[in-house]
């Protein structure tokens, strides 16, 4: 197999057929948005100032976590961002480290009913013992997010391990 890099493992019709089984995104609730359409002009100015404030004093919902995927840095960045897909976060930027495997995925956290739109942050870096990964998802602007830092974080955890595991049986076969 050439050098292990996410353009041969996205081209490797091994995992692109693997990849293509993987569910679409799926997408539940309203965002906030919607949710506001519904609320009174007031409530949806005084909601829309506290946001606004709440940003720009540095108020923010920050979670984190961490884990290691067995896998070398390369194939856990494409489960995580597999994950990333599966939970309709969008992929704004991946960052590839020069010294050895490692990688930065920063996404953008659609809004619900709970929380404003948020941001995403995967550091995913070679180690001894597989792939060291880091999680990070903040709702600027909100102090409480009603929990829903700690489920995405939950959820992505188990759907990038699950992907892992998907994607090193389609790298074994031959």
């Amino acid at each position: 197999m050439p050098s292990l890099t996410l353009h041969t493992l996205v081209n490797d019709p091994r995992l692109r057929e693997t990849l293509a089984t993987l569910p679409a995104p799926n997408r539940r609730g309203e965002s906030a948005e919607e949710f506001l359409s519904s609320v009174p002009v007031i409530g949806q100015l005084g909601t829309a100032i506290a946001q606004k404030l709440g940003s720009q004093t540095g108020i923010a919902n920050v979670t984190r976590a961490s884990y290691t995927i067995p896998l070398p840095a390369t194939p856990a960045c494409l489960s995580v961002c597999a994950a990333l897909f599966g939970r309709g976060i969008a992929i704004t930027e991946i960052f590839e480290g020069d010294a050895r495997p490692n990688y930065i995925v920063f996404g953008t956290v659609p809004s619900s009913s709970l929380h404003w739109e948020g941001t995403f942050e995967a550091a995913i870096s070679q180690e001894h013992d597989g792939a060291e990964t880091s999680l990070n998802v903040t709702y600027p602007g909100q102090l409480i997010a009603w929990g829903a830092g700690p489920r995405l974080l939950k959820h992505l955890k188990t759907d990038s391990l699950a992907v892992a595991v998907r994607i090193a049986c389609a790298l074994k076969a031959a």
